[in-house]
């Protein structure tokens, strides 16, 4: 066996023996909400979805917003005032090469990883921008390291119809829910659960 798998090993029995869950959980005893904000549509989606969660769930509320996108902080402060906003640099930029993507979406998953364990959401709620890719495999560190099980909801855009987006491909495993608003997509992807059109 490998010895970096082996440390790692140790340090998931070690960390879960002394109780680290106990010493990660939050005390306010709130359940955190993370939800990912993309720019333009995707924002108008999720925003959209947002107004039917419970109030209990509301109140937890954590948005993560790319760096470079103001307009999505902006339009959710002014239906969630008092909400919290944490920034993530973007995996990839629009017309990003797909050579530097390899950084950048390094850099963005250490920064989603820290996010999410400062965090410690009981939900992680997405909808497809390429930022809710690091943050959700984020949540799924969190799960075999045994600290906490996040849920993982993601929505596929309503702009999808026929074929799933990269995110979507990419979140398509590990999403425990996954939500489609085209019937034809839930035919083509067992897993996934036609919702109607959520906007």
């Amino acid at each position: 066996m490998e010895l970096w798998l082996v440390v790692l090993l140790l340090v998931v029995v070690v960390l879960h023996w002394i109780g680290a869950r106990a010493l990660l959980q939050r005390t306010d005893g709130r359940m955190v909400v993370l939800v990912v904000l993309g720019s333009g549509g995707h924002t108008s989606e999720m925003l959209s979805m947002l107004g039917a969660l419970e109030e209990r769930l509301k109140r937890g509320i954590v948005f993560v917003v790319a760096e470079t996108d103001k307009m999505s902080q902006q339009r959710a402060a002014r239906l969630f005032p008092g909400a919290e906003f944490v920034k993530t640099p973007r995996a990839r930029e629009v017309h990003q090469s797909w050579l530097t993507t390899v950084f950048t979406t390094f850099v963005a998953a250490l920064h989603a990883i820290k996010i999410v364990f400062e965090q410690q959401p009981d939900l992680v709620l997405c909808n497809g921008p390429g930022t809710c890719v690091p943050v959700a495999y984020a949540a799924v560190i969190l799960r075999l390291l045994f600290i906490k099980r996040a849920r993982i909801a993601f929505t596929e855009s309503i702009a999808r119809t026929s074929r799933l987006s990269l995110s979507g491909r990419l979140l398509y495993p590990i999403a425990d829910r996954f939500l489609v608003q085209w019937p034809q997509l839930a035919v083509k992807y067992p897993r996934a659960k036609h919702v109607g059109f959520v906007v």
